[in-house]
């Protein structure tokens, strides 16, 4: 068997709706040189005979199945049926596209660093028909990196990589499809980690900041799909977000000066939500989006009530 260059894992659970388009953009890359495991988690429609039917037709493909066990599962499942000695590894999910260039933009962004572990690009918002919606609001939020650097949290440059002291406040990877990674780090850090799932990806990425930086490539890569599916998932991301900041900040894997930088961005992160959010609702408001300003009201709330709870 050939080698691939670039591990693409896709897992799947009830995803037939959108699966040929995820799949369809796979197959449009510029960059050829890759392998495709579709790992169905248990699915109770068509997602099957959707994937056996691409295998069928492309070599590069190949379709595996298991009994549902949650998509960090599924991502550990399909990254195990990977050609090992493969260079790169990414996971898409099955309702998510990607910008014809995506692979060959996020090689060349990985390999600009000698350091870097990792890279990822910027992402829109489409609607169930792929059709852009909420315009420059995922691509702001991803540009607006962050980091805790001498006592502060401050914005990353465009050219500066995120690294460990920007992961332990927030992850700016929103879905995995943005972020390429280099195979030989991610086998070091080990799986997904079920437990903290909604936010596995989150938490795998952290992980790999402590062994380099993570290039940020200033270019859309990828279309990520909002729809009712998915709301109801989103809906978890905070808890589970939660469990990963606490796990950063207590893990043994932590060097004695990254524990102390874990446990000191968390609470800077907040009062920098504290001060930061209200300015942001006010924009909102002058731009008539009530909605939008109402939930960064709430969110300054939480922070408060955190940062009063960090500091007992």
């Amino acid at each position: 068997m050939i080698t691939p260059t670039v591990s693409i894992v896709v897992p799947m659970f009830n995803g037939e709706r959108f699966l040929s388009q995820t799949v369809n953009s796979i197959l449009a890359q510029s960059f050829r040189d890759w392998e495709l495991v579709l790992i169905d988690d248990g699915s109770k429609d068509g997602s099957a005979d959707i994937a056996t039917n691409y295998a069928s037709n492309d070599e590069r493909i190949r379709f595996v199945t298991q009994p549902n066990g949650g998509v960090a599962n599924a991502r550990n499942s399909g990254l195990k049926t990977t050609n090992s000695e493969s260079e790169f590894v990414i996971f898409l999910d099955q309702d998510d596209t990607w910008e014809p260039d995506a692979l060959a933009d996020l090689i060349s962004a990985i390999q600009s660093t000698p350091s870097a572990v990792a890279a990822f690009g910027i992402a829109q918002y489409v609607d169930d028909n792929g059709e852009r919606i909420r315009e420059g609001e995922l691509e702001g939020a991803l540009r607006d990196r962050l980091v805790f650097e001498k006592g502060k949290v401050r914005n990353l440059r465009i050219d500066e990589p995120s690294i460990f002291a920007s992961l332990v406040i927030c992850n700016q990877m929103v879905t995995p499809g943005l972020i390429l990674m280099k195979r030989e780090p991610l086998m070091k850090v080990g799986d997904f980690d079920q437990t903290v799932a909604p936010a596995d990806d989150y938490d795998l990425y952290a992980r790999m900041s402590r062994h380099g930086c993570i290039v940020f490539l200033d270019k859309l890569v990828l279309n990520y799909r909002l729809h009712s599916a998915n709301a109801s998932w989103s809906s978890n991301i905070r808890y589970a977000t939660g469990l990963v900041r606490k796990k950063l900040a207590s893990s043994s894997e932590n060097s004695s000066e990254q524990k102390i930088l874990a446990n000191k961005a968390y609470r800077a992160w907040h009062l920098y939500q504290i001060v930061n959010k209200p300015k942001y609702a006010w924009r909102c408001i002058k731009q008539g989006q009530l909605k939008i300003a109402m939930g960064q009201l709430y969110y300054t709330g939480l922070a408060v009530v955190k940062f009063v709870k960090n500091f007992k």
